[in-house]
């Protein structure tokens, strides 16, 4: 049985809230004229001591982002979802700006959404046959194709099958890269990968294949070959676009509707995150959850504290973070399983000490959002001006957070 949201137990309320006169403030982002929320003084990192590794290690990354590349000073950044994020609009916000002030360390992960038949964020292009590709999402568990770290997989028996990739650069932001990462299988019956005619190298890792480029470059094809009778296919579960600078390396995982329990059932998925070293990782997971017809605070609660368990003891150097999901419609009414799902996951993190964000809260009612003309027709996704908006949100309650640790440090 679905535990109501203590402060919204009678649907009335909820109501009475939407025409309540909600001020507004100017937003600092530079999509200017959107209002911020309700609550906008709760914009904040909740639990922020337990924030202080990565605080700490942002701090030093900042200290040393005007060094040589010599002293290679590089903070990666894991930021898990679902269709909310598979656009990249929210976090092209937080990989933007954190760049553009502790330096850019590349685009990071990116995988061939188009290939595999669904939306792809606009930063960047693939181009293949889809034909000599098949896709799994993490969503569907029995299907027997392993899914890895991008939380969708591309499978394929043709050793000519082929990928191009083009990675867009910002107005203020160049993502050429000098070093690509791929995340495939590196058995004896899997394919070798060619990047522009030269053989990717094997990693340290199972499943990690890399090479250094020429020069920097936007633009690789990735070309299964078979050098041998012994290999017979090819996965692929993501690429990581990097360069040799000092700075951010923000990777986005995101595949629509995926919820805590699929990522709990990828056989791969928290080995090959470790694989990214990082030292923060992001969840933000709960709306589709929060669907379910099945729904219980207490499996919501087991499935988050058993990938939180997977990802802690594979990424032992990385804090975690969690953060609510917005609230959104059901059936044109206020989905109110969305606010028991949020608070499975505030008590969640209270009692494990997990640093959290509180978009839930922060947000205002599904009615809030939809004043601000903020979320799409569905009820339930968001303009690109309400991702944006979130992800400045997101972004100032970080920096915010970290100028509190560094102000701290100074007494």
């Amino acid at each position: 049985m679905v535990k109501p949201f203590k402060y919204y137990q009678n649907l009335w309320i909820i109501w009475l809230l939407a025409i309540i006169p909600i001020p507004t403030f100017q937003n600092s982002y530079a999509h200017a004229g959107i209002p911020h929320p309700y609550c906008y003084d709760d914009n904040q990192i909740l639990n922020p001591a337990a924030l202080a590794p990565f605080l700490e290690a942002l701090y030093t990354l900042e200290q040393t982002a005007t060094m040589s590349k010599s002293r290679l000073t590089k903070l990666p950044i894991v930021h898990i979802g679902d269709s909310h994020l598979q656009t990249d609009v929210l976090t092209s916000v937080l990989r933007e700006r954190l760049q553009l002030r502790f330096g850019n360390a590349g685009r990071g992960l990116v995988f061939p959404y188009r290939v595999a038949k669904t939306n792809e964020p606009t930063s960047y292009t693939s181009s293949g046959n889809a034909a000599l590709w098949e896709a799994k999402r993490c969503v569907y568990p029995d299907n027997p194709i392993p899914i890895g770290v991008s939380g969708i997989t591309l499978h394929t028996t043709n050793p000519q099958a082929a990928i191009t990739l083009q990675v867009r650069n910002t107005t203020q932001l160049d993502y050429g890269f000098e070093r690509v990462k791929v995340f495939a299988d590196t058995q004896e019956q899997a394919f070798d990968l060619f990047v522009d005619g030269a053989q990717l190298n094997f990693s340290a890792g199972r499943f990690l294949r890399k090479i250094d480029m020429a020069k920097p470059t936007n633009t690789i094809t990735l070309q299964n070959t078979q050098t041998n009778t012994s290999q017979q296919y090819g996965n692929l579960y993501g690429i990581s676009f990097e360069n040799l600078n000092n700075g951010i390396l923000y990777h986005t995982i995101a595949v629509n509707g995926t919820q805590y329990a699929h990522l709990n059932k990828a056989a791969y998925f928290a080995e090959q995150v470790a694989e990214l070293e990082p030292k923060l990782i992001i969840i933000s997971l709960g709306t589709n959850e929060a669907f379910g017809k099945d729904f219980t605070t207490e499996q919501f609660n087991a499935e988050v504290s058993q990938l939180v368990t997977k990802l802690r003891q594979n990424c032992p150097g990385a804090t975690i973070l969690l953060t609510t999901p917005a609230n959104s419609f059901k059936h044109k009414q206020p989905n109110i399983k969305m606010f028991a799902a949020a608070d499975v996951l505030k008590m969640f993190a209270s009692n494990n000490k997990l640093p959290y964000w509180d978009l839930n809260t922060i947000g205002g009612t599904a009615f809030d959002w939809q004043n601000r003309k903020m979320l799409q027709q569905d009820g339930v996704h968001f303009t690109s001006s309400g991702y944006l908006f979130q992800g400045d949100l997101f972004h100032q309650a970080l920096i915010t957070a970290y100028g509190q640790y560094v102000a701290d440090k100074s007494r």
